[in-house]
């Protein structure tokens, strides 16, 4: 660790400009001291350049270190950002994701009342960038359907500009709100491991052995793969108040890439059940079929299993003990605003369903309004770590498309702007 670096902003990046733009300067705009954190970015291109374009056009004292990884994959590039991170808390964040100013003092203040936990806060879809690709050389605009823009300048009146840019809340998001929320998925909290807004300490992290660079650059899920593995080795997750938006990029082969990315997962941790997250992340399976599939993380098979050389047998977090899971097994549902025990997350300091993001800051701090502008009553808002309300049904149902997915932003067969007015 180095002098006062509380948040290492781990950013792997691959031929993005003026998105890669936008993205560096929201953090320049975060109410966290400077001082308190590092950007960390992670060139994976197989020729270089745009990070040079990007770098040139970005406003002075944002302090952000580079690496370069030669297009090895994402995995690979978040795992190399991490290893040279000086901040003992990670915040993963996508080339394309417009972070909210609070972002990173709400994660900060959240971890610091919590033991082993993976928490990840609310992106909201801007859909009108669907079908725009980053331009080359950079420009200091991105425009969309209809003319709609998102520039620099935008960012400092966000909340007014959202309604017109088409937001929407993706797949992957809803489903992290689902899973959460209800008693009766709490096998698939990893689920919530989505690789952008998602925080974690370093040395959990490094006890499960980092993202797994096995996949190489096969698109499909290396973050929720992650996130299984973390549920295996005992961590909570949880949600966060702060809204980020997220600039999507289309792409037509999500239905082919799932599958085939959780088929080879289920091949490498030798459960053929792993198969199913891919049939259900393309909208072919109920989300209550999917956890009856899977059962507890801790019955997966998971054991033997070593990323970087790091066995996941008996691995114990933080000190985790198995007096720290719920009776049958399962990690306990929640964050814990009192802190850790000496045989890990003290169970009665674990707070009540509902519990208030309020709790996890301090003092002078205030959440994000959770409802960001412009997303539709019927779409649930999202709310701090563990709120009542559930929507009525699995979403999708059997047979529908999803409305995005992990990291990839939106299929073609969704409207590039939906909601947007003319």
């Amino acid at each position: 660790m180095s002098g006062d670096t509380a948040v290492s902003v781990v950013v792997p990046t691959r031929d993005r400009t003026t998105r890669l733009l936008l993205t560096l300067t929201a953090l320049g705009r975060q109410t966290l001291g400077r001082e308190r954190f590092e950007v960390v970015l992670v060139d994976d291109a197989l020729r270089p350049g745009a990070v040079a374009q990007v770098l040139s056009a970005l406003p002075p004292g944002l302090r952000v270190r580079t690496a370069a990884t030669g297009g090895r994959g994402a995995a690979h590039a978040r795992n190399t950002g991490a290893r040279s991170a000086r901040g003992e808390l990670l915040l993963f964040l996508d080339d394309d994701t417009v972070a909210g100013p609070g972002l990173l003092e709400t994660h900060l203040a959240a971890h610091a009342r919590t033991g082993t936990a993976v928490l990840h806060s609310a992106v909201t879809d801007l859909s009108a960038f669907a079908l725009t690709p980053d331009p080359d050389p950079i420009r200091p605009a991105l425009v969309g359907a209809r003319g709609r823009r998102i520039e620099p300048a935008t960012l400092a009146r966000l909340d007014t500009a959202v309604p017109l840019l088409g937001p929407r809340r993706s797949f992957i998001e809803r489903t992290a709100r689902r899973v959460i929320r209800s008693p009766g998925h709490p096998a698939l909290h990893w689920l919530v491991c989505i690789g952008t807004a998602t925080s974690v300490r370093r040395t959990l992290f490094e006890r499960v052995g980092g993202f797994d660079e096995h996949y190489g650059e096969l698109w499909g899920g290396e973050d929720l793969e992650l996130g299984l593995r973390l549920a295996a080795a005992g961590a909570r997750f949880g949600l966060l108040d702060p809204v980020s938006y997220h600039l999507p990029t289309a792409r037509r082969d999500t239905g082919d890439l799932l599958p085939r990315f959780w088929q080879r997962v289920a091949d490498r941790h030798g459960d053929p059940r792993l198969a199913d997250v891919g049939t259900y992340l393309t909208g072919r399976l109920p989300l209550a079929e999917l956890a009856e599939r899977l059962g507890p993380p801790t019955g997966l098979s998971l054991r033997g299993w070593s990323p970087g050389g790091a066995s996941l047998d008996g691995l114990s977090p933080d000190g985790l003990s198995p007096g720290g899971l719920s009776p049958d097994g399962v990690p306990s549902v929640g964050l814990s605003p009192g802190g850790v025990s000496s045989g890990g997350l003290s169970q009665a300091a674990l707070p009540p369903v509902g519990v208030s993001l309020a709790d996890l800051l301090p003092a002078g701090v205030s959440p994000a309004d959770p409802s960001p502008a412009g997303v539709s009553p019927a779409d649930p808002s999202p709310a701090s770590v563990l709120p009542a309300d559930l929507p009525p049904a699995d979403f999708p149902p059997a047979g529908h498309p999803p409305v995005g997915v992990p990291q990839a932003g939106l299929p073609l067969n969704n409207p590039p702007v939906a909601g947007a007015a003319s």
